[in-house]
């Protein structure tokens, strides 16, 4: 807060210039209220907070946050401190509502069952005032933006913690002008499971997204009969943490970064239907594959158990000159890695499914929530830029790891050519889209943790938005560290933990629902020194990293 803001040190609402809550504020707040200093701290952050003015609206909430939420819970001051929020609620202008109602949201998700102070209770008993802000601001005339800035998400954020308040909240909000996807995730999140309906692991980031066709519907439901009760539970409880978690991060990022039109709600989540297959690279006359399942490579591909040189049989598959393992080239591609598809292949039995949903909706909303890109400051054609510049091969082919459906294997072989990239990946659904669209590129199915490739073999490898879904990232490190050819870059884009610990309470959330993780830029750096490779530049927007190693000699 503004020195110009302050009152006399004389006054009883006397308070630093800075902000901050000094002894002597504690002194005088324990004079006049006769509370524990814990629910002072609360008090004064509270005053302090509505008179800071909406540019420094955000750092004074921080505070406010640290003194009603810490270690992932409530703190002792809270009870008093909802009453107090809730009592003067309209009072408050919109971004300051704002920051109330998904502090409330947060309380009210992390509180530990009822038994000595119910902060959940309080707030519960205070959702007829959240729902009259909610329709009052929904009514208001001259809005454009589809009912979801201002207050309104960290409302739906907050009235989605209550799932047996559903009846009360869904009849206020039918009126309510939102968008179908914010819609959706509200409904979810008070929903309750119905055998004969699973949708399981099928809502995230909302289920306005997963519109399923009838073939889809068919696998959905075979694979949910196989779940006992029990498991069908757990997967719909997680289900539900997921859409919690990116309710509370797009709300706290339309406040603290801002969105962007298609973060809002106007486009970007919705129904994601099967994508046009792109034009292969250089069109429809793009080279193809040079004849045998080692693609011209065959001095720098190895039998990823043994290590030793691959032979071409008249089968069309390879043969180890070491071990003698046998590999089989199929669907266009070589299959390094003795997986067959099946129940045992889970990548291949989800990849149906999400892949005609991948690029249109779960990537773009993953890099949001993880990213911490409601304003889109990192784009598409910023992520194609990055790898234009800083790719650069030194002695080997380019091996795109874990390239999924190949959009960044486009970049690397209009930059390097076709005959000098690899892509490598597990899932044979990404594998199959990837050899449609991109014939001139040698495609792999192999293991990170045991890349198919000679040492120093490779003169460059690109990993981007992988790296934190791998099983062992280590592992993946040490693998690119033996492959790589000296002088040659290794790019990632990955993710580091949110500075903000609000925001890192929802990214955490993410990771633990959809089973990845953040990296410590230092750690990550250190991973990479170890083995053999240095850091030369690092870009670290919002939660990403996008960094470029080059190995040594």
């Amino acid at each position: 807060m503004s020195a110009r803001s302050a009152r006399s040190p004389g006054s009883a609402r006397a308070q630093p210039s800075n902000g901050t809550i000094d002894g002597v504020g504690r002194s005088l707040c324990r004079r006049w209220k006769r509370v524990p200093e814990s629910q002072v701290d609360a008090e004064v952050a509270f005053a302090l907070f509505c008179r800071t003015p909406e540019e420094g609206a955000q750092e004074a909430f921080s505070r406010l946050a640290g003194s009603v939420w810490s270690a992932g819970r409530p703190t002792a001051g809270a009870v008093p401190w909802v009453r107090k929020a809730l009592a003067n609620l309209e009072q408050c202008p919109p971004g300051h509502q704002a920051r109330l109602l998904l502090l409330l949201g947060l309380l009210a998700e992390t509180s530990p069952p009822p038994g000595g102070a119910d902060v959940r209770g309080e707030i519960r008993g205070g959702l007829d005032a959240c729902l009259s802000l909610l329709t009052s601001y929904a009514a208001r005339p001259g809005r454009e933006d589809g009912g979801i800035s201002g207050p309104v998400p960290a409302l739906l954020y907050l009235l989605a913690q209550f799932p047996e308040e559903a009846d009360r909240i869904l009849v206020s909000t039918r009126a309510v002008a939102l968008p179908e996807e914010d819609r959706a995730r509200l409904e979810r999140c008070l929903a309750r499971r119905d055998a004969d309906v699973p949708a399981l692991g099928r809502v995230w980031p909302t289920p306005a997204g997963w519109v399923l066709t009838e073939e889809e519907e068919r696998r959905d439901r075979a694979w949910a009969a196989q779940l006992d009760d029990a498991t069908a539970e757990k997967f719909w409880r997680k289900d539900t943490r997921s859409l919690l978690a990116y309710s509370g991060a797009k709300a706290y990022g339309a406040l603290s970064v801002g969105m962007s039109g298609l973060s809002r709600g106007t486009g970007g989540e919705g129904t994601a239907t099967s994508q046009s297959r792109p034009e292969p690279v250089g069109g429809a006359a793009a080279t193809a594959v040079p004849a045998g399942p080692l693609g011209g490579h065959a001095d720098v591909i190895r039998c990823p158990a043994c290590r030793h040189r691959l032979g071409e049989e008249p089968t069309g598959g390879v043969r180890c000159s070491g071990c003698g393992a046998r590999y089989s080239a199929r669907r266009g591609y070589l299959d390094l890695t003795r997986v067959a598809d099946g129940t045992a292949d889970v990548i291949a039995a989800n990849a149906p499914l999400y892949l005609p949903r991948y690029e249109s909706l779960l990537r773009p909303s993953f890099l949001r929530v993880h990213g911490i890109n409601w304003n889109d400051a990192i784009t598409v054609e910023a992520e194609h830029q990055y790898l234009r510049d800083h790719v650069r091969p030194v002695g080997g082919p380019v091996l795109d790891l874990a390239a999924g459906a190949g959009s960044w294997t486009r970049t690397l072989a209009r930059s390097a050519g076709e005959n000098q990239v690899i892509a490598l990946d597990l899932a044979t659904d990404m594998l199959d889209r990837l050899r449609a669209t991109q014939p001139g590129v040698l495609a792999l199915r192999g293991s990170a943790v045991e890349l198919p490739f000679g040492d120093a073999s490779l003169g460059a490898v690109n990993c981007w938005n992988a790296l934190q879904a791998m099983d062992d990232p280590e592992a993946a490190i040490r693998e690119v560290g033996r492959c790589l050819h000296p002088g040659g870059t290794f790019t990632v884009l990955t993710f580091q933990p949110a500075r903000d610990p609000v925001y890192r309470h929802f990214q955490a959330m993410i990771e633990d629902c959809l089973g990845v993780r953040s990296f410590d830029p230092e750690a990550l750096g250190s991973s990479l020194e170890a083995a053999g490779m240095t850091v030369r530049e690092t870009t670290a927007p919002g939660a990403f990293l996008l960094l470029t190693a080059v190995r040594e000699g």
